[in-house]
């Protein structure tokens, strides 16, 4: 995740163009697109203190593309939040630290991607009742050591089991369209792989595991050299 407009270089993280949208790569075919409502990241487990980031309640752009999932946001820091016994100082609180959110994001925009190599694990949440919501979850092994993991928040309207369908299927087609580093066991399980579906009485998210994915890092960011594209 970075706040820049202008980067240099895409294998770890998105540039944008005049448009604030991200650049497309070479050969990069966009599949689909649609606004999130919210955005947490975590490191090694879904814990309060393992949380980096998170924000809620403002317009994510999720682009589905070829190889990336891609998200930009210019309204990230929403403001607001402030607890006080007095309504009115609550209310006074709540102005300033959402004048002081849009004044810190003019100009800059949030911006982010999971190469869809790297997904290791897939999931999601439909919304069963007052207190969940739809969800959608990414699982990704950083180089580093610990795992990374992305919980996106999508309004109410939207089915988060088509659109983790359509993650999947994008993510299976770059790994088969990679086949000499796939083993033949790795081959006939992403020829199988299918989503299970959420089931609300048990509470937890239908989740798939996906077979090839590699390390988030700069070197397994593209197809190495004489492989398929």
């Amino acid at each position: 995740m970075r706040y820049d407009e202008t980067l240099e270089d895409q294998a770890l993280l998105p540039a944008l163009g005049p448009d604030r949208l991200p650049v497309l790569e070479p050969g990069e075919t966009v599949l689909a697109t649609l606004t999130a409502r919210g955005l947490a990241l975590y490191r090694d487990k879904l814990a309060s203190d393992r949380c980096y980031f998170r924000t809620s309640e403002v317009p994510i752009r999720l682009t589905l593309s070829s190889t990336r999932l891609l998200l930009t946001c210019d309204k990230f820091e929403r403001g607001g939040g402030w607890r006080s016994p007095s309504p009115g100082m609550m209310l006074a609180a709540n102005a300033i630290s959402k004048a002081r959110a849009a004044s810190r994001t003019r100009g800059r925009v949030l911006v982010g991607q999971m190469r869809l190599r790297w997904i290791a694990r897939l999931g999601y949440q439909e919304r069963h009742n007052r207190k969940s919501a739809n969800t959608v979850r990414l699982v990704a092994q950083d180089a580093s050591g610990p795992s990374v993991l992305v919980e996106i928040t999508l309004d109410k309207h939207t089915s988060p089991h088509a659109f983790t369908q359509a993650v999947l299927d994008a993510a299976v087609a770059v790994h088969q369209g990679e086949p000499r580093r796939l083993t033949a066991e790795q081959q006939d399980a992403l020829a199988s792989l299918s989503l299970p579906r959420f089931e609300p009485a048990s509470g937890q998210l239908a989740i798939v595991d996906i077979p090839a994915a590699l390390v988030v890092a700069r070197e397994t960011a593209f197809p190495r050299a004489g492989s398929p594209a």
